[in-house]
């Protein structure tokens, strides 16, 4: 069976229990949510049956692998809350198998105590997008951004970082920012900050 064939039995479904006032973008959050949960009891039986459970006990596995389906169908009734098709899905994830196909994964590697800088001087002009924000500040990166409006970037930060509290935002450069200290100032430099940690363009 194809993606479309799953959500097509989902969207059944909730045709036939009356449950598409739900299938709304207001109702997504709350699909994606029982779906950690559901996942949640995967884990469980993990948790207590352990790999070996799984693989050797036939109504182990039949349960483990029915968590894992409960898990899937409140993610494709997400799916359809946000209106997402099949084909948008597909397509999605082709690129990021692709991309993933060309990384080398070397952010695996640098967490913690092995990144390959501490601290970061960002210019306003040079910010790093969501995905290099969160391998910085995984990384315990010390991230400091220079901006003469530190509330519009404070703003900004809200959209970009999961803790916008871990990056000071200052209108004046830091006194000692450290000899180790990578100042990131132009598409340049913010370039060879994505290469370190293992985002190719």
């Amino acid at each position: 069976m194809e993606l479309g064939e799953f959500l097509k039995m989902q969207h059944t479904l909730a045709v036939e229990k009356g449950w598409m006032k739900d299938r709304d973008p207001e109702h997504g959050a709350f699909s994606l949510l029982w779906s950690i949960d559901e996942l949640g009891e995967a884990i469980s039986i993990i948790k207590k049956k352990g790999a070996d459970g799984i693989m050797h006990n036939p109504a182990v596995r039949e349960r483990f692998v029915e968590e894992i389906a409960d898990h899937l169908m409140y993610v494709f009734d997400m799916m359809e809350c946000f209106g997402i098709t099949a084909e948008e899905f597909t397509e999605v994830y082709v690129k990021k198998f692709e991309r993933n196909l060309g990384r080398s994964w070397t952010e695996n590697e640098m967490m913690y105590e092995n990144a390959p800088v501490r601290r970061v001087v960002l210019s306003d002009s040079a910010l790093p997008d969501e995905r290099l924000w969160e391998l910085l500040l995984r990384a315990g990166v010390k991230v400091t951004v220079v901006t003469k409006d530190p509330a519009r970037v404070k703003i900004l930060l809200e959209s970009l970082v999961s803790d916008p509290e871990k990056v000071t935002v200052t209108e004046s450069e830091p006194d000692d920012p450290g000899s180790d200290a990578l100042r990131v100032t132009d598409e340049k430099s913010l370039a060879a900050l994505k290469e370190a940690f293992g985002e190719e363009e």
